[in-house]
């Protein structure tokens, strides 16, 4: 079987919005990887899912230490359709603890597909890059590239030479896949 989820990055305009298709024997810490790869992200951070207005719950993370082990439940051993269990249901996903890039992951649809591997089957707008400042942050980048009036800090985040500029790479559903792809076949690592 599969589940087919609808991610809307929080807070963005335009929308940032991926539709992927995964197995459902899949883990939140394999959805955690799908949702990098779908966002063009590099696994850098940590991050967290819980359940769309249940805040009270036990989040669903990696465990790093002892006081992560008291405070969350592990990703690893968490699967999809324990916690996503009817359709409409909503998980919010919080990557990059210090950025806050919250995330609503809404469950669509369960299917009989039984796909290999993940895919992105829809998408809109352009992804954030990597450690830019959250999403108010990332507002005033956009300003300063359309003004061609990036910072020296601005090109450093972006990866960029002095006086070059930037604008968002457009939504690209073929290399998104290919990235997802290769984010399974070498897993944690980008």
């Amino acid at each position: 079987m599969a589940v087919e989820l609808k991610i809307t990055l929080n807070d963005m305009s335009p929308k940032v919005e991926r539709w992927v298709t995964v197995p459902s024997d899949f883990n939140f810490e394999e959805l955690h990887l799908v949702i990098q790869g779908a966002m063009g992200w590099k696994n850098a951070h940590l991050y967290t899912f819980n359940e769309e207005g249940r805040e009270d719950l036990i989040k669903i993370g990696v465990i790093i230490d002892e006081d992560w082990a008291e405070n969350y439940r592990d990703a690893r051993h968490i699967y999809l359709l324990d916690e996503l269990d009817k359709i409409g249901k909503k998980y919010v996903y919080n990557y990059d603890l210090k950025d806050n890039w919250l995330h609503k992951v809404e469950l669509l649809h369960i299917n009989d597909m039984e796909p290999d591997y993940p895919v992105c089957t829809k998408g809109t707008g352009s992804c954030p890059p990597e450690d830019c400042g959250g999403p108010k942050a990332y507002g005033e980048l956009l300003k300063r590239a359309k003004k061609e009036s990036l910072t020296d800090e601005d090109r450093s985040i972006l990866g960029l030479k002095p006086e070059e500029n930037w604008s968002p790479k457009p939504f690209d559903i073929d290399e998104l896949n290919d990235y997802i792809l290769y984010f399974f076949r070498n897993r944690y690592e980008v």
